[in-house]
């Protein structure tokens, strides 16, 4: 479209200019009060329209695409005064300045509805209801700034110098409760297949747990009252013998 814009010199606001590149300036149409080319000016047709939607429908339409077709065969273009380099330079303006209006005319013309909506909205409130949407805005971002700070002492490593077990909030149990239940003291069962357990209760309850019935059951012996705190296998074969 630019292209072809170009060549028959109909490219929205650049009329004048692309007359003057070929020599033709002293027929670029009416002039404004400010003694410039009316932009909204149609050579080709030899109409001028009230604004600017109505011109560039008007460009569309098949009557000035004819038009511009015909004037620019039978027109004679004479040599320009400009060097090809500036015909170039001012060329790639025009393609710049015709893709940022497509952009804003219709790539992006949702977002710049809605930032002048947002621009009006915000004008029309009051200096106090301004105040308050940026304490929102700031108690927002502090909030969540907080969550992140949170998140980063979760995942950090717990100080933890002795050693102690973790308790059901993810964080070291007090010492005294780790006195208190002896689990700094290690118990090793053998039936277990030399599994420890840290603390008297911990190796009281694994009696009755899987792995040291699994134990029992693989030395055939029954996992009964009578064997209970016996954790050697030939202290337990021995005993099974003798209740045999």
């Amino acid at each position: 479209m630019f292209e072809s814009e170009w060549e028959m010199g109909s490219l929205f606001g650049w009329e004048e200019v692309i007359l003057r590149l070929r020599g033709q300036s002293d027929n670029a149409g009416p002039l404004t009060a400010d003694g410039t080319t009316n932009p909204l000016h149609c050579k080709a047709c030899n109409k001028t329209f009230a604004n600017e939607n109505v011109f560039m429908h008007h460009k569309k339409g098949r009557p000035h695409i004819k038009a511009v077709s015909d004037m620019s065969k039978n027109v004679v273009r004479p040599r320009s005064e400009f060097s090809d380099q500036e015909v170039e330079r001012l060329r790639t303006v025009a393609l710049l300045e015709t893709w940022i209006l497509k952009l804003k005319q219709e790539l992006l013309a949702d977002v710049f509805q809605n930032t002048e909506n947002l621009v009006r909205k915000k004008q029309s409130k009051h200096y106090t209801e301004l105040e308050a949407d940026y304490e929102m805005l700031a108690d927002g971002k502090k909030k969540a700034l907080g969550d992140a700070n949170s998140d980063e002492e979760d995942e950090r490593p717990k100080y933890n110098p002795k050693n102690l077990p973790m308790g059901w909030d993810g964080r070291p149990i007090p010492y005294w409760l780790y006195k208190l239940h002896g689990l700094g003291v290690e118990f090793k069962c053998e039936i277990c297949g030399g599994a420890s357990y840290w603390g008297q209760r911990a190796f009281e309850k694994h009696f009755q747990e899987w792995r040291h019935a699994y134990g029992m059951k693989c030395l055939k012996i029954p996992n009964t009252i009578h064997f209970k705190d016996v954790t050697d296998i030939e202290h337990a074969l021995r005993l099974h013998k003798k209740i045999l």
